[in-house]
């Protein structure tokens, strides 16, 4: 199904590749600057995009995803922990 939608709408394959690399280099950005939940936002958008990608890509971006979205909440606990 995936391949029949990526090919009928041609211009979903582009904007999804440059939605994705957004998405990675604000998560990039949020861990380097500590800003967790721009964290947690990305990972949640790259969770929602994975099932639109081709098998093997979604399956890693959806692994980044949840893995981002875990990184933020843990870190954001830890930090607000430290704060007080």
């Amino acid at each position: 199904m995936n391949l029949e939608m990526l090919q009928t709408y041609t211009w979903m394959a582009p904007s999804l590749t440059i939605i994705l690399l957004v998405t990675l280099i604000g998560s990039f950005y949020s861990f380097k600057h500590q800003k967790f939940s721009l964290m947690i936002a990305t990972g949640m958008v790259q969770t929602v995009l994975s099932p639109l990608l081709p098998a093997m890509a979604g399956a890693v971006v959806l692994g980044l995803g949840i893995l981002q979205f875990y990184m933020g909440v843990v870190n954001s606990r830890s930090s607000k922990k430290s704060q007080s």
